[in-house]
């Protein structure tokens, strides 16, 4: 198995003023100065990622060459090699030969993008977890045991900590109530009808909420009216608000028809026929006593009788 001396690192320190660096302000000025930049930032990652120290060489063996960082950068050749001289006139990179004669690139200040400490902790980590793996795959080759690595880092137990703090935070804010209008009362009385009709399954957008809210202004001025309306639609199971039932409009009804025959807001053909005589004849009834041989009352008798018969055969 090949050995291992960098391990993952998932961030990188970076300057605020960055951009107001000499280097980087001279670079802007440039040709292709965004791709350039971009290849930079490229290269600071791909050096924590290695956790070499800056260095960058494959698996400890193989220097990353201008045609590989084109293919990893994904940018044409030319400009990786503009990028490369680039950076090494500013003295972003330097180029150093190694045990074998290799030039290797390197970034000399390496320290300044990262917090080596936490680097050297990382690594160390990242050796004894290797260390106790093969220690393992030696056991398992022994025993028949399949050994699982665990690979969280310190940085990922603080990410897990920081989204448990965010579902926690989430779970505890309460729910606010909506607020159509000013009294309390009232809005209590418009979320109630609200509720209903989400448990009916016929919720209202907040189109639907406005256009009830301005009905309402029309149907009563005062808050108190408006409340009874809402109140008897949730009574009655009505999905919309109705001007409130007025008993005054009940006493209107004529005294000869049978008041019972308007339950349920269907008016049945149930007559009282000596209130209806009363109701036709008017004055005329009054007399009737005295006008029982009156001409002029047996005609007007007469006439009502018809009425009262076209009146029930409806």
């Amino acid at each position: 198995m090949t050995r291992k001396t960098h391990a993952d690192i998932k961030w990188i320190k970076i300057a605020t003023n960055i951009f107001s660096d000499e280097k980087i302000l001279l670079i802007e000025q440039m040709p292709d100065a965004d791709t350039i930049l971009v290849i930079w930032f490229k290269l600071l990652c791909m050096a924590g990622k290695e956790n070499n120290c800056g260095v960058f060489v494959m698996g400890n063996k193989i220097a990353y060459t201008d045609e590989m960082l084109s293919t990893i950068f994904r940018r044409p050749l030319p400009t990786i090699r503009l990028a490369l001289s680039t950076f090494e006139a500013f003295g972003m990179i330097e180029i150093i030969e190694n045990s074998s004669g290799m030039e290797v690139y390197t970034i000399p200040n390496w320290e300044k993008h990262q917090n080596i400490d936490g680097m050297e902790k990382i690594r160390e980590q990242t050796r004894l977890r290797v260390a106790k793996h093969r220690e393992n795959q030696k056991l398992a080759l022994q025993c028949n045991v399949t050994v699982t690595e665990g690979n969280a880092t310190e940085e990922e137990e603080e990410e897990e900590k920081e989204e448990d703090k965010k579902k926690k935070k989430k779970k505890s804010k309460k729910h606010i109530p909506a607020k159509y209008v000013s009294d309390d009362d009232l809005n209590n009385a418009i979320l109630s009808f609200l509720e209903f009709r989400d448990k009916i399954k016929k919720p209202m957008t907040e189109r639907a909420i406005q256009l009830l809210i301005t009905k309402l202004n029309k149907l009563a001025p005062d808050i108190n009216t408006q409340i009874e309306i809402i109140n008897q639609s949730i009574l009655n199971g009505w999905q919309g608000i109705f001007p409130l039932n007025q008993q005054a409009s009940k006493e209107k009804i004529p005294s000869w028809m049978n008041k019972k025959s308007f339950s349920s807001g269907m008016m049945q053909q149930d007559y009282n026929i000596e209130e209806l005589e009363k109701e036709l004849l008017g004055e005329t009834y009054k007399e009737k006593s005295s006008l029982q041989n009156n001409t002029e009352f047996l005609k007007q008798k007469q006439a009502a009788e018809e009425r009262i018969k076209n009146i029930c055969s409806q």
